[in-house]
């Protein structure tokens, strides 16, 4: 039991690593672009971000992998396709005119990002997108991980179980 809590702990340590070097990452990226560190914007970017990871990660992906392959290429599609649908629909509009060249940028610390505040475009598809891409790659590997302990058990107990059977094979008297 005291093995299980184990496991959790390690996995969740693991988790907020990953989350603070993200923000802290982030946080990086925007002060060196931008001049300024946009706490309350990055804030509720990754609150969205951490909350559509553990969705993806504790739900969605259990619930697929329990179906049949049929099932799990009808839903993958399905999912894919209603992903795409929804951010054509919100995608916004594109701008008339060319983007400015990198000589055309204002000086650092002028630049202001997300000028008209953060779009549902943003938020779920630009956001979203990584967040679900990062906890699904992070599942699978989960999963594998999993699967290579219990394979080497197996493959321990086997050995064993066969060590055992020729241990009760040998006969005493022939020793003697």
């Amino acid at each position: 039991m005291t093995a299980f809590f184990k496991q959790i702990k390690t996995t969740y340590i693991y988790h907020w690593i990953i989350w603070i070097i993200l923000i802290f990452f982030k946080l990086i990226m925007d002060y060196s672009v931008f001049g300024n560190l946009f706490l309350m914007m990055n804030i509720k970017l990754f609150i969205i971000a951490i909350i559509l990871f553990y969705i993806n990660y504790y739900l969605v992906l259990p619930f697929i992998i329990r179906q049949s392959p049929k099932k799990i290429i009808i839903i993958t599609v399905s999912l894919i396709a209603v992903y795409v649908a929804l951010m054509i629909f919100f995608m916004p509009p594109m701008p008339k005119h060319m983007p400015m060249s990198p000589k055309d940028f204002p000086k650092k610390g002028k630049m202001i990002p997300f000028q008209n505040g953060i779009g549902l475009y943003d938020i779920f598809f630009r956001i979203g997108i990584f967040s679900i891409v990062f906890s699904t790659l992070l599942f699978f590997l989960d999963k594998w991980v999993e699967n290579g302990k219990k394979i080497k058990a197996l493959e321990f107990e086997r050995q064993s179980s066969e060590l055992k059977i020729l241990r009760e094979q040998i006969n005493p008297h022939f020793f003697f």
